[in-house]
């Protein structure tokens, strides 16, 4: 069976996200070298040096097959009405496979000779666009879904709770959609506590943590700063750390509002966009995680905080349990008075906050990268079974 991944999404010099997923499932599937792997990818007049900077560092040690568009870019093709009329995938890419891998819906193409196979992560945007992060979001996520509806590939889901969205929202087959869970790298997320590290931002005494796009109007953060001014009083010191970007979603507004009328902002630090190394050392410190989400394809960072050794926090809703086990507390959204309880309990009890991370170290090691790529190579499978 000849597999074509398409690596589009890791051309980019600081891999997040999907970006993230694919670097870590491709190299495991190269790794694992079970099947004639090939990668595809854009990059119109090689001006991005697509190949060099990106495809190459992350996949070069596994001298795969590469099948480059340079007459068209990427963006061009997956937005132009009429790319595909004449064109398909194989003739602008040059690639020839049995199964064909795409990264995120958004990007099938419109036509193809081979089987499709699409990695949904969630269908958040598209079912509930209040919770996207912009119209523009909210937009594409329906484009992607009504591509799934109308293609019909097999689907791979990061969680039962995808599963069911796409699954209860279409007449897509649940034999054709596959649950594979994500995993955290261990190489990046482990305890490492580093008490000057912390002093860099600004952190002098303990203090609870949230770490993800704060002005994400789904990830509680409104909630959780309600929620730290209700018990705030009672921890001399006590510190909210709001970790990753912020100021550019429709959840901005009303975050900023609080910041600006709350009693305690001098006691709330928002530090940006973070490196790796500074939010394991924020997981590796923080007295609790929290992760209140009213909606999660997957949530990795409860699993990254976890393998940091933090006691979490999070919330009981969509694929939240199913990363969480019975490692971690959980909450319903919207509920900052039951948030606050739990923070004060976990506070006030160091053999509880133990006993949790504890419990956090262990459900971490029913996920890895190898376990997904394994699973995904199932999807591949039944691809192929269809094509015959």
């Amino acid at each position: 069976m000849k597999v074509v991944l398409e690596v589009q999404s890791v051309c980019t010099p600081i891999p997040t996200g999907i970006a993230w997923y694919a670097v870590n499932l491709v190299d495991n599937l190269l790794s694992r070298a079970n099947h004639d792997y090939a990668l595809a990818f854009f990059d119109k007049g090689k001006e991005r040096g697509n190949r060099e900077k990106y495809v190459d560092k992350f996949f070069g040690k596994h001298n795969p097959e590469l099948f480059e568009c340079n007459t068209e870019s990427f963006k061009v093709v997956n937005t132009s009405e009429d790319a595909y009329k004449i064109l398909s995938y194989n003739d602008y890419t040059g690639a020839i496979g049995d199964v064909f891998h795409f990264m995120l819906p958004l990007w099938m193409p419109g036509r193809l000779t081979g089987e499709m196979v699409v990695t949904v992560h969630d269908l958040i945007a598209a079912l509930h666009p209040e919770m996207s992060l912009s119209e523009e979001n909210a937009r594409n996520c329906a484009t992607g879904f009504n591509l799934i509806k109308q293609k019909k590939p097999i689907c791979i889901a990061d969680s039962l709770s995808t599963k069911a969205d796409i699954c209860n929202n279409s007449d897509i087959s649940p034999d054709n959609v596959f649950v594979v869970p994500l995993a955290h790298d261990p190489s990046a997320f482990y305890p490492d506590k580093d008490d000057n590290a912390l002093r860099e931002f600004g952190i002098d005494s303990t203090y609870i943590l949230f770490a993800g796009t704060v002005d994400d109007p789904r990830k509680g953060v409104a909630d959780i700063i309600d929620a730290f001014e209700s018990l705030a009083s009672n921890h001399d010191g006590l510190m909210l750390v709001l970790a990753g970007d912020y100021g550019h979603r429709r959840g901005w507004e009303r975050i900023k509002e609080k910041l600006g009328n709350s009693n305690l902002k001098e006691r709330i630090i928002l530090t940006g966009f973070v490196t790796v190394k500074q939010l394991r050392n924020l997981m590796s410190g923080a007295g609790v995680f929290l992760f209140p989400s009213e909606y999660e394809g997957f949530g990795l960072p409860v699993l990254e905080a976890m393998a940091c050794g933090s006691p979490v926090i999070t919330a009981n809703v969509s694929s939240l349990p199913e990363v969480g086990g019975d490692a971690v507390v959980y909450v319903e959204p919207n509920k900052p008075e039951q948030l606050a309880f739990e923070i004060e309990r976990l506070l006030n009890s160091e053999e509880l906050r133990n006993e949790y991370t504890l419990k956090g170290y262990e459900q971490t090691r029913k996920f890895s990268w190898s376990k997904t790529a394994q699973m995904t190579e199932e999807a591949y499978t039944v691809a192929y079974e269809r094509r015959q």
